[in-house]
């Protein structure tokens, strides 16, 4: 069966497995019968219109800023005429609209107190025809700034960073939730307390790389700098034949927090920016702390970033009787434009509560999940940029994370 959901302008495919022959080729992220048809292209994906909709320009994140600070958004020309106007967000309050463009806001920094806040900015879209009110259309990404001001007292402790109002909980503004795991990428090397950088045989008995991966996990190939997690592909051969069949032509980076951070519900969110490049295969997901398969939740995947439709999935997996069951949503474009997720960066989220999960996209809630679908064991999280095996990536292609963060609800 194949249904669609529609919210706040971004639609969402479902497709929902059913045959056990199916859903086997489906194991572990190998979307089999979903993909064969990106998989067998040769020739090369035709050119693709980039853009990113809108984004709040200025600050940059992580940024020091002090005294008077102009914030500004930026919106895609071929959405200006849709704009109704730009709302600018700090810490999760609403703060101003401005409904002419250019969407500026100015802000005293001395009225805040040092450390550490969130800026964001979301996009009101007229509504057709007059008939109902304007709407905003999606949320793109919390950027985090650091204000400094002489004379102004620093707060005693480190904020714990909030995530904005209706991203996480809409339903439930009132709950509390605290910061339980973070790495901002912000030295020189990866934290060894927090990651893995190679790929383990974590599933008891069986192969730990998933059907048709083309490249071998090195660490050498996930570095920090900048600010930012670097996962490289090198032209390279290189493999272990007691886990694989062949050697690789290719290797890349993977992260893994098995054995040093799992956790079981709560609000995750990274932000990442994915390449575009033939037979890239970037995914954040997680397994079970217990180190067995099924359970496993995609948060964000995209298979083939090259391809002609450059936009990821979120998928669930599971086990019943009748064997391993899948279910995935498609993300499509939002506000009505042809989104190029790849080249950019954007705020992948996913809430897991003990009765749903729920993925975000740019803060946009996505359908929710219930039932099977909904893991009761810790996980632990990965995120990697794997490759298509048959098809030839680009050296030196790369996938960057700015961060990734983990929240769970605050004990009363």
């Amino acid at each position: 069966m194949d249904h669609t959901y529609s919210n706040f302008g971004m639609t969402f495919r479902k497709a929902r497995t059913q045959n056990p022959a199916a859903q086997l080729a489906l194991r572990a992220l190998a979307l089999g019968i979903l993909t064969t048809a990106l998989f067998l292209m040769a020739a090369p994906a035709p050119a693709h219109a980039k853009f990113s909709t809108f984004a709040l320009a200025s600050p940059s994140n992580n940024k020091t800023i002090k005294k008077k600070v102009k914030f500004t958004a930026l919106v895609e020309k071929k959405l200006q005429t849709r704009t109704a106007g730009i709302e600018f967000w700090i810490d999760g309050d609403k703060i101003y609209v401005d409904k002419k463009a250019p969407y500026t806001m100015n802000v005293d920094t001395r009225k805040l107190t040092n450390g550490q806040h969130t800026f964001r900015v979301s996009l009101i879209v007229k509504a057709k025809g007059g008939k109902v009110n304007n709407q905003v259309c999606e949320y793109l990404r919390a950027v985090y700034v650091n204000v400094k001001n002489k004379g102004v007292k620093a707060t005693a402790k480190k904020k714990k960073l909030a995530i904005p109002g209706p991203i996480a909980d809409a339903a439930n503004k009132k709950k509390k939730w605290s910061l339980r795991f973070q790495d901002e990428f912000s030295g020189t090397a990866l934290d060894p307390t927090k990651w893995n950088a190679t790929r383990d045989d974590w599933i008891k008995g069986g192969n730990p790389y998933n059907n048709r991966e083309g490249a071998w996990y090195k660490p050498e190939n996930s570095t920090v700098g900048g600010g930012s997690l670097v996962q490289t592909i090198k032209a390279e051969t290189a493999g272990d034949l007691i886990y694989t069949p062949h050697l690789f032509n290719y290797t890349t980076g993977m992260v893994n927090s098995d054995r040093h951070y799992a956790f079981q519900y709560g609000y995750v969110e990274a932000r990442v920016k994915v390449p575009s490049c033939r037979g890239c295969w970037p995914v954040f997901w997680t397994l079970p702390a217990e180190n067995t398969w099924p359970p496993e939740v995609d948060i964000f995947e995209f298979i083939d970033t090259a391809a002609a439709e450059r936009r990821p999935f979120i998928a669930s997996h599971w086990k019943d009787a009748n064997g391993p069951q899948s279910e995935l949503y498609y993300y499509t474009s939002p506000c009505g434009t042809a989104t190029d997720y790849t080249n950019s960066w954007h705020t992948y989220g996913y809430l897991w509560n003990a009765g749903k999960i729920q993925p975000f996209l740019d803060g946009i809630p996505g359908p929710i999940m219930t039932g099977a679908s909904v893991p009761h064991t810790p996980m632990y999280l990965i995120m990697a940029l794997s490759t298509v095996d048959n098809l030839a990536p680009a050296p030196g292609s790369n996938m960057q994370t700015d961060y990734i963060r983990v929240w769970q609800p605050s004990k009363p």
